[in-house]
């Protein structure tokens, strides 16, 4: 029986060291995790600290932060034009008032009320460096055929045909101002 009594009061002990290292350990895991936690409001205020003295005198810094400033400085010029090509991607724009996104055919602003004027969009005109000379379609440069009627382009041909086109029409608009000056 002592054998018995024994292991178990060993076996209680190891069962108290055991629960009081467990004990021990979750305050560590605690107090590690609120040293993390007050680390992160450090970094934070730290990073807001250098965000109001950048904004504040981002020239007057002095020489010791000039590389960090330019660096600053690109990175926000890279962060604003990645911001523009995303919104021409997504097809959207800002709200003149606010600052909120508008979808490209919103007149008024979902968020403040504000009105909000549709950019005039002007496409670019496909570029047309000749003219068929059968049906007088106008045909991009980099083409062999006529789009419309399957005629063989070939530059220097077309464009003596639309010359000699536009000089017969020039002679017919003469023709008839003289006409109407004859009348007279």
């Amino acid at each position: 029986m002592d054998f018995f009594s024994n292991l178990s009061s060993k076996l209680s002990s190891t069962g108290k060291t055991v629960a009081g290292k467990a004990k021990e350990m979750t305050e560590i895991t605690k107090l590690n995790a609120k040293i993390m936690a007050e680390e992160n409001k450090l970094n934070k205020a730290y990073v807001e600290i250098g965000k109001k003295c950048f904004n504040a005198c981002q020239c007057d810094l002095g020489e010791e932060y000039a590389e960090y400033v330019e660096a600053a400085k690109a990175a926000l010029a890279e962060i604003a034009a990645a911001k523009e090509q995303i919104k021409v991607l997504k097809g959207v724009r800002e709200c003149v008032n606010c600052g909120k996104e508008l979808g490209k055919n919103d007149l008024f602003c979902g968020n403040c009320g504000a009105k909000n004027e549709l950019p005039v969009v002007e496409e670019e005109p496909e570029a047309v460096d000749q003219v068929c000379p059968v049906c007088k379609s106008f045909v991009p440069a980099d083409v062999q055929f006529c789009p419309t009627c399957g005629e063989k382009l070939g530059a220097e041909s077309v464009v003596e045909e639309v010359v000699e086109d536009v000089k017969e029409a020039v002679e017919d608009v003469v023709e008839e101002i003289k006409d109407c000056f004859d009348g007279e």
